[in-house]
């Protein structure tokens, strides 16, 4: 049973980011298999988090306390900035990357499809967002977390969405080892960057009221969620089947027969025709 009103609101809002997201991309775009790269991803992302906890034990110890405790206790800026990136950022980047990799690495078909490298990314993300918000409760309360948990799932799909597009780029060049290296780390570097700075800015923030953070939250929810769009436009221009055919789409029901897996007039997925008398009687009494 919950105790406050606040308590119920946060379990609706805790899991509205995974809602919103696979209702909004399964109505539009998905496929069966960019399906399962997400409900995968959300899998690997709870594994992710398990695992980034138990780096954080050592960790831990040595600062002597909790890294975020440690974060917020500490006044030096410039410490909480290399710390914010050198462990934050590559610890919970690193491992929603690696779960993410896992996932794709697993689908020998589709795995290195663009989009499906992005789904990848995106379960992982916001699974762990859910996680990392869910403990956050335990600790400061629904209180504290309920203006906080739009901005870190949206935060955590944009930094996974930048390593993912990295990674879609590595897995589809050309036998070439040394560049595929290249584009994993830096995305994984980009997206660790970003993710520290951004941990940097809201534990300097932490004493402002979330009145007077009210512009910023929202500017800052505006560039992360242009930069998740950005980033699945561009997956979806690249993400072609193996070979043209002729093809109808799902929503508007026009017909192409270019090597495409999105409808050029209305965005929605389309499907392979297998008989084109039939596509045309089916067109007809539409």
């Amino acid at each position: 049973m919950f105790s406050t009103f606040d308590d119920i609101v946060f379990s609706i809002i805790l899991v509205s980011p995974i809602a919103f997201f696979y209702t909004l991309a399964k109505k539009h775009w998905l496929d069966n298999n960019l399906s399962k790269a997400f409900w995968n991803g959300i899998i690997f992302g709870v594994l992710a988090v398990f695992f980034v906890k138990l780096i954080y034990i050592p960790i831990g110890i040595y600062l002597g306390g909790q890294i975020h405790d440690f974060l917020y206790s500490t006044r030096e800026w410039y410490i909480i900035l290399i710390a914010s990136i050198g462990i934050v950022g590559f610890v919970e980047e690193g491992f929603k990357a690696l779960g993410a990799h896992i996932v794709c690495c697993f689908n020998r078909t589709d795995g290195f499809r663009p989009t499906f490298v992005f789904m990848s990314f995106a379960g992982c993300a916001l699974s762990f967002s859910f996680l990392e918000n869910l403990q956050y409760y335990y600790i400061y309360g629904a209180s504290i977390v309920l203006p906080r948990i739009i901005v870190n799932s949206v935060a955590h799909l944009a930094f996974a969405s930048i390593c993912g597009y990295y990674s879609s780029i590595a897995f589809n060049l050309p036998k070439s080892p040394g560049k595929t290296a290249i584009f994993l780390n830096l995305g994984l570097l980009i997206s660790s960057i970003l993710h520290g700075i951004f941990d940097f800015l809201i534990t300097r923030c932490n004493g402002f009221s979330i009145i007077s953070l009210s512009g910023l939250i929202i500017s800052l929810i505006s560039v992360l969620i242009f930069i998740i769009y950005e980033i699945w436009i561009e997956a979806l221009k690249h993400d072609l089947p193996p070979e043209g055919t002729l093809l109808i789409c799902s929503s508007c029901r026009a017909l192409t027969v270019e090597r495409i897996r999105f409808c050029p007039f209305c965005g929605n997925r389309i499907k392979k025709v297998d008989s084109f008398p039939t596509i045309i009687r089916e067109t007809k009494t539409n």
